[in-house]
């Protein structure tokens, strides 16, 4: 196995905004989703 190289932390650190910036989006979509659902009567 090849040995990783030491990750740059500020990449490091997009990549760790980047991934918070798309759970809080899914996780906005899915709260509104459901917020429809609830309004809405099933």
């Amino acid at each position: 196995m090849k040995k990783k190289k030491p990750v740059d932390p500020i990449r490091q650190a997009e990549k760790n905004r980047a991934h918070r910036i798309g759970w809080l989006i899914a996780l906005a979509g899915i709260a509104a989703g459901f917020a429809l659902v609830m309004i809405k009567p099933a």
